[in-house]
């Protein structure tokens, strides 16, 4: 059972719900006050001993409710439900207060974020340094002429990351006359060892415009790499011509499908049925619209749908007289169709019905079974008809279920009582009954009548039917 709040807050016998006949405290549910009052006339009835009274929202008609239902109660029970109820009234101010008030959000930041975000910043900062090493390095190189004049690169970005690089005193002064002439050249010797070198200059973008021809030629790769790039195209050509072979092999086989069946066809259904030859729903895809853009095939859409279908142009259209055959035909071989369907309808309940029917072994022990059965019965008969067994007269019947009932009743009556004075004594105790039952002693017979009961019901149904 739930114990109301202590008014006082305090654990003694005067501030006892329990130990008290006559108690009284105060609760709020919701944002309302309420006073319990516990009375020792309710004693009788636990489910009405408690009689809750709800006081207004203003402190001082509440005070003057508690003095009205509290009048000739003792005056440390009234003292004490005012201060719950004073010290209550003080909470529920400072709850709206505080939702009135505007409150920081709080936030949490997940650890394994934070570690996931240091550990990619920890790699952008490795693989910026890692671009500043490579390009220092390719500058190094190009200033060295290591790969000769293989590549054309733009000026200006040149220029640009040069400027970049620490510039001792002198260089700043040379660079200064530089710019004042608007000039600017840098040359660099090849390897002396080569004959045919070439000196290499730049110069700025807007002293020097270039046209188509030079761009053309700043486009086409030197003689050195020839003979790669000719390796390269050849590549590129076998594989070109390995995907052409295996395009124009499916193209064969999804023409020779649309004119064999000669019905229309989407994509999907085109490579479900030549998936077992190797063709991929991609390939027939590509098949079916170079077939549609060659005019071999037609294709029509139906929204986002794409249907496939063979030329009619060059099949032979049919007479009114075959036409006329061929439908008559079609329509007999409905008519067989349907007719070998009622004939295996048939065949299939015949099958399930003999398929449901006993055999003849199960049919022989099943009679073997009952003929047992049977003379077993008129053994018994046999037996009762013959006079050896004592036959009891309706009287005694009536007689033994007279006294059974009797001794439910009074079962019933006692067990009433005593859930009486179990309810009143254990009204305040906590914990499972049966458990309780078990650790006290007491024994449950609900069981066994509830039997003796049924036994008794049924042979009096069959009694009556006989």
């Amino acid at each position: 059972m739930r114990v109301l709040c202590v008014s006082s807050g305090l654990c003694n016998r005067s501030s006892c719900p329990l130990a008290n006949s006559r108690y009284a405290t105060i609760r709020e549910d919701k944002g309302r006050c309420y006073l319990y009052i516990k009375t020792a006339e309710r004693a009788h009835a636990p489910k009405k001993m408690w009689q809750k009274i709800r006081l207004k929202r203003q402190y001082a008609a509440a005070l003057a409710q508690i003095d009205e239902h509290l009048a000739y109660w003792p005056k440390f029970l009234v003292h004490k439900n005012k201060q719950r109820l004073t010290k209550i009234t003080q909470y529920l101010i400072r709850m709206r207060k505080l939702q009135l008030k505007v409150k920081p959000k709080l936030v949490t930041m997940p650890a394994r974020k934070e570690k996931m975000e240091k550990r990619k910043e920890a790699k952008a900062e490795a693989a910026a340094q890692l671009d500043k090493a490579i390009e220092k390095e390719l500058l190094e190189r190009l200033k060295n002429g290591t790969y000769g004049d293989i590549y054309n690169f733009p000026t200006l970005q040149y220029k640009n990351a040069l400027s970049k690089e620490a510039l001792t005193e002198d260089e700043k002064e040379i660079e200064r006359d530089v710019m004042l002439e608007d000039e600017e050249f840098f040359v660099e010797d090849e390897d002396e060892s080569d004959d045919d070198g070439d000196s290499v200059e730049w110069l700025d973008e807007a002293d020097v415009p270039l046209s188509e021809d030079d761009m053309e030629d700043m486009a086409t790769p030197s003689t050195s790499s020839s003979s790669e790039s000719e390796e390269e195209e050849d590549d590129e050509e076998d594989h070109m011509g390995g995907a052409k072979q295996r395009l124009s092999s499916a193209e064969e086989q999804c023409l020779n499908l649309l004119l064999d069946q000669n019905r229309p066809f989407n994509v999907q259904n085109v490579a479900d049925l030549l998936a077992t030859r190797g063709v991929k729903k991609s390939q027939a895809d590509k098949a079916l619209a170079s077939l549609a853009g060659q005019g071999q095939i037609v294709c029509k859409e139906f929204g986002k749908t794409k249907i496939y279908f063979a030329t009619q142009e060059d099949r032979a259209t049919l007479s009114d007289e075959e036409l006329k055959d061929k439908v008559s035909r079609i329509e007999g071989l409905k008519k067989d169709v349907a007719g070998m369907a009622e004939a295996v309808g048939a065949l299939q309940q015949e099958y399930k019905r003999l398929k449901s029917s006993k055999t003849l072994d199960e049919m022989e022990q099943e009679y073997s079974a009952l003929q047992r059965e049977a003379e077993e019965l008129d053994g018994k008969l046999a037996v009762l008809r013959n006079g050896e067994v004592k036959q009891i007269s309706p009287a005694e019947i009536k007689e033994v279920e007279k006294s059974i009932d009797s001794c439910l009743s009074a079962w019933k009556s006692r067990k009433r009582s005593f859930k009486n004075v179990w309810d009143t004594v254990s009204e305040n105790l906590n914990g499972n009954q049966k458990d309780l039952f078990e650790s006290i002693g007491i024994e449950e017979d609900e069981e066994d009548v509830a039997v003796l009961e049924k036994t008794v019901k049924a042979f009096s149904k069959k009694r009556t039917r006989a």
